[in-house]
C-alpha cells in the first residue's frame, strides 16, 4: 500500500487501523441510508 495523504506518517499498523476504521464508518452510514429509505418506502405503503 502506498503511503499518502493522512497514512503518510503512519506506520503500516497505525495505517491499517485507519483504513479499516473508515470503511467500517462508510459501510455504517451507508446502512443508516439505506434503513432511512427502505423505512418511508415501507411508511408510504401502510
Amino acid at each position: 500500500m502506498n503511503k499518502v495523504g493522512d497514512y503518510a506518517s503512519l506506520s503500516k499498523e497505525e495505517a491499517f487501523k485507519l483504513l479499516v476504521d473508515r470503511i467500517e464508518q462508510a459501510i455504517t452510514e451507508e446502512n443508516a441510508v439505506t434503513l432511512n429509505v427502505l423505512t418511508k418506502i415501507d411508511n408510504k405503503g401502510n
